[in-house]
């Protein structure tokens, strides 16, 4: 299975404006970033029900790629409901929340819930 992640920041503080050539084409520091060594990883189709929980160091791994290939992209987040919910926990105890829409190959499909 493949899945692609990507983020992108909610309307509510942004502007309209034209963008710039360098905010269309993405960078490498327009990767997503993680806070932390990541501990477990919780997926839902609700949020927080009934969560599946990823915590082998397999299944860490595997979602560590996921996230260091997903990019932050510019635009609207005008979109349906979420197929499913991620929240991330980190070594420290911190999370991240994420929104995921499951889609075809190099369609955007997720947004995550901090900006």
């Amino acid at each position: 299975m493949s899945v692609n992640l990507y983020g992108c920041q909610s309307e509510i503080h942004t502007t309209a404006r034209e963008p710039n050539k360098s905010e269309i084409e993405p960078e490498e520091n327009d990767t997503l970033k993680l806070n932390d060594a990541i501990s477990n990883v919780f997926i839902s189709t609700s949020k927080g029900v009934n969560p599946t929980v990823f915590e082998k160091d397999k299944d860490i791994k595997m979602f560590k790629g996921i996230f260091s290939a997903a990019k932050k992209e510019p635009g609207d987040v005008n979109m349906a409901n979420p197929e499913f919910f991620l929240e991330v926990i980190y070594t420290n105890e911190n999370q991240e929340s994420f929104y995921l829409w499951i889609g075809e190959k190099g369609q955007k499909n997720c947004h995550n819930e901090n900006g």
